[in-house]
């Protein structure tokens, strides 16, 4: 029941995570100040140990799945038989350009210039590898492992809806017009920032 949400950093991983919640509590899931929840409450994540624990981890919707977030590449990350995979990745500018920008965020007037972020970004030292190597270990795992599907961030942009098909129909969830719907409208980047409490 572990679904497991892979990118490079900022390549659409939380957007990615409120997608596969939403699904697996059919449109009904409540990350509210009500509910006290937060994504990271519900959605571990393998790197950090302030999200809830894997131990401590509910289980969603009626399929009792867990929802797991990582950034690692294959290599640190063996693919499961009896999991599922959903990679997301992103245009290489877009990302670094989001990447430089979060650095940059954290680090204020201390951040480095663009060409060093720049430098990171393409070498060894950027967090979980270099893009190029990131991306190419998880397109070769899609092609060759079923239960892992490969999505692109613009493909999200551009139809969500789809998107939500694809998802569904890889964690072999059936939605009704009404679930979908739900799904769609509380995966929609209006919807998001008007709760970024839940998932800042």
């Amino acid at each position: 029941g572990d679904v497991f949400v892979v990118t490079q950093m900022k390549c659409g991983t939380t957007w990615m995570q409120q997608i596969v919640y939403e699904i697996a509590m059919r449109g009904q899931g409540d990350l509210s100040d009500a509910a006290g929840r937060h994504i990271y409450a519900v959605s571990p994540w393998i790197e950090a140990s302030w999200a809830v624990s894997m131990d401590d981890a509910p289980r969603l919707g009626d399929r009792g799945l867990r929802l797991i977030k990582t950034h690692m590449p294959t290599k640190l990350l063996p693919i499961g038989a009896k999991g599922r995979y959903i990679y997301v990745t992103r245009h290489p500018v877009a990302c670094f350009a989001s990447c430089a920008d979060f650095v940059t965020m954290l680090l204020g007037p201390l951040a480095p210039s663009r060409s060093v972020l720049l430098d990171w970004f393409c070498s060894e030292r950027m967090w979980w590898g270099p893009w190029p190597d990131h991306v190419e270990g998880w397109w070769q795992a899609a092609q060759s492992h079923p239960n892992v599907l490969f999505v692109h961030f613009e493909e999200m942009r551009v139809n969500l809806p789809a998107t939500v098909d694809r998802v569904a129909a890889h964690l072999g969830v059936r939605l009704s017009p009404e679930e979908r719907e739900a799904v769609v409208r509380k995966s929609e980047f209006d919807y998001m920032k008007a709760h970024e409490e839940q998932f800042a």
